[in-house]
C-alpha cells in the first residue's frame, strides 16, 4: 500500500467518528506559468483535525520501516507542547488507536 493509499484510508476510518474532523494537509510546490508558489508548512504532519474538545490532533503517515525527518520532529514536538495530540503511524489501526488513546 502507498502512503497515498494509506493516508486514504485513514480519513476514511477516521472520518465517521463523532468526537473528532480530520483532513489531509497538503505541502509542496505548483507551478502558475513561471512562478513557482509553494503551500503548507515543511515539516506539518499529512492529517491535521479538531476534537470537539478543542484539541488539535495531526497524524504524520509512514510506510512500514520510513522514518520521520527532523522537521517531522520538530513539529511533533510544537503540537504536543500546545496540548495537541500527534502520532507517527503506519497503518489504519495504528492511526484509530491514536485517537482512541488520546481520548
Amino acid at each position: 500500500m502507498t502512503e497515498r493509499e494509506l493516508t486514504a484510508a485513514i480519513l476514511a476510518a477516521l472520518g465517521s467518528r463523532p468526537d473528532c474532523r480530520v483532513w489531509r494537509q497538503n505541502t509542496g510546490v505548483a507551478v502558475y506559468g513561471h512562478r513557482a508558489v509553494r503551500f503548507g508548512v515543511h515539516g506539518q504532519a499529512d492529517i491535521s483535525g479538531i476534537f470537539a474538545d478543542g484539541r488539535r490532533i495531526e497524524l504524520e503517515v509512514k510506510r512500514p520501516g520510513e522514518r520521520t525527518t527532523p522537521e517531522q520532529d520538530r513539529w511533533g514536538a510544537m503540537i504536543v507542547k500546545f496540548g495537541g495530540v500527534y502520532a507517527v503511524v503506519r497503518s489504519v489501526e495504528e492511526a484509530v488507536a491514536a485517537v482512541e488513546n488520546a481520548r
